[in-house]
């Protein structure tokens, strides 16, 4: 326990009491259970975490709080009041909590920015106890305490989207945070972005593999992308075989490459991937026996072979053959 500028601050972890100065947090006690329960309490007003093994009833004793309500996770939960009490019940699991006027928000965590000409659309999902956002923005190079704030909006369920204009071509960082009435939430980590004309570059790392009756489609992250598209390579024109956030998809059989679109459109297709490459069979499972790939993965050496090390083969039991570990 501690006081630190006027604010309180206690933690009970092996125990199920602890006072300070009025303010006091109980916990039910069970050796065979693990619980823990911190708060801070400053002007009549209590924030905190609490760790539950299984749920229990838990007091937060407040002097001089008149008229609070509890916050669990930034949702409203029911509450007795008995005196300076607040009883109520804490679910198993990690949560935060508050005793006050309005719920503390979790720190907003921004899901993409998308790249435009003139600026970008931040995402975000959004966050329990909020009932609007503000949007910051520092340009690159800048210290972190200039963050500038360009915007506010209304909480929407689901995402949450704002645009933000007006800005010269270049590397930015953003981040939201919640707000309730005069309360302001945490700021998640900042999320670069760069506003640019150009396309997105194409993702990296499409890999093919096989995966029970089909195959899936796997590629590498491109900051500035809405979303993706997946097309399996065909004579008579590319098909689309899937569009969205994800970086993975199902595909069948066959040829396939992957572009990011951006607020200026579809980018550069990615290099292709196939089916047919013996990579795409390569990922080890249980019933699968012995596999070696006698190529060279760590390039670069003098004297290396690059083109000898292209043709050198993958090594695999013939079918119907017995590694020397099966007993029959």
């Amino acid at each position: 326990m501690t006081e630190v500028a006027g604010e309180k601050r206690l933690a009970v972890f092996d125990g199920s009491y602890i006072r300070l100065s009025g303010f006091s947090l109980a916990i039910p006690h069970d050796k065979n259970i693990r619980r823990g329960m911190s708060g801070a309490e400053a002007d009549g007003e209590v924030s905190g975490r609490a760790f539950f093994a299984a749920a229990g009833e838990v007091t937060v004793t407040v002097p001089g709080n008149r008229e609070g309500q509890v916050f669990i996770d930034g949702k409203k939960v029911p509450f007795e009041r008995k005196g300076d009490a607040f009883c109520f019940r804490m679910p198993a699991g990690a949560h935060f909590y508050n005793v006050g006027r309005e719920p503390d928000m979790a720190a907003v965590d921004v899901d993409r920015a998308v790249s435009a000409p003139d600026g970008f659309t931040v995402k975000w999902q959004a966050t329990a106890g909020a009932e609007g956002y503000e949007i910051c923005v520092r340009p690159d190079g800048e210290e972190r305490s200039v963050y500038k704030a360009v915007g506010r909006i209304p909480a929407a369920e689901g995402e949450n989207a704002f645009f933000v204009g007006g800005l010269k071509k270049g590397k930015y960082f953003v981040r939201v945070r919640g707000t309730c009435g005069e309360k302001r939430g945490a700021y998640g980590a900042e999320y670069p972005v760069f506003v640019t004309s150009e396309l997105p570059a194409p993702p990296a790392g499409l890999r093919v593999t096989a995966e029970g009756n089909g195959s899936r489609a796997a590629w590498g992250e491109v900051l500035g992308c809405d979303f993706y598209r997946l097309y399996r390579v065909s004579e008579t024109g590319n098909v689309l075989v899937y569009e969205g956030r994800r970086r993975e998809a199902r595909t069948g059989e066959g040829e396939f490459f992957v572009a990011g679109v951006n607020g200026n459109g579809e980018g550069k297709p990615s290099l292709r991937r196939s089916t047919e490459d013996v990579r795409a069979h390569w990922d080890n499972h249980p019933e699968k026996g012995f596999v070696r790939d006698t190529r060279s993965h760590e390039h670069g050496y003098p004297g290396f072979d690059y083109v000898h090390n292209r043709e050198k083969s993958i090594l695999e039991y013939p079918e119907g053959a017995k590694g020397e570990d099966d007993v029959s």
